[in-house]
């Protein structure tokens, strides 16, 4: 009888190897599963933040582009600026430019004032009154007004006055005018 119950045991034994393999990979199924889900939802939470990456490196790369293509202009613009409102009121160089002017145009200058600047304080702009007259033909004061207007400093015309004249060498017109030019405080 222990051969028949032996038998039965040997033959039950990998019935029974069977069934724990079987029990321990639903298991293992049951355990692992979810623990799956998560690592696939990590997976896509990554995938997503890496595309998110990758594009604000994106953004961050054409930023650091526009602001070189900047720092280039601004250097343009910062001398640009600094030629069109000075720092100082420099008063000498501002009587060399606009006689320059009016020696490019054919008019003859006979007279400036300047009306006294304020104090600035560094960083503002203050303005000055200039007022001169000029002595020349329309066409002259046509092609001194282009030019104060294509001026690398800025200036503006505030008024004009005309007053005929008649002279040795012709007519002759006498011109007034009242501009305003600007400058910046000094640091």
């Amino acid at each position: 009888m222990e051969n028949v119950n032996a038998g039965k045991m040997n033959d039950s034994r990998p019935m029974i190897a069977g069934l724990l393999l079987a029990s321990v990979l639903l298991g293992a199924l049951f355990y692992v599963r979810p623990l799956w889900d998560e690592v696939t939802q990590l997976s896509l939470g990554r995938d997503e933040k890496i595309s998110t990456r990758d594009g604000i490196q994106n953004k961050i790369n054409e930023l650091m582009m526009l602001q070189q293509n900047l720092d280039l202009q601004s250097e343009v613009s910062l001398q640009t600026n600094l030629n069109a409102i000075p720092v100082g009121f420099e008063e000498d160089k501002l009587i060399l430019h606009i006689n320059a002017l009016a020696d490019e145009s054919g008019v003859f200058m006979n007279g400036i004032s300047f009306s006294i600047p304020s104090a600035v304080q560094p960083g503002e702009i203050g303005k000055v009154g200039i007022n001169f007259s000029l002595t020349g033909s329309e066409g002259d004061l046509m092609t001194f007004l282009k030019k104060i207007e294509s001026s690398s400093r800025k200036i503006v015309v505030k008024t004009i006055a005309v007053q005929l004249g008649a002279t040795d060498i012709g007519n002759r017109i006498s011109f007034n005018l009242s501009l305003e030019t600007y400058f910046q405080g000094k640091k």
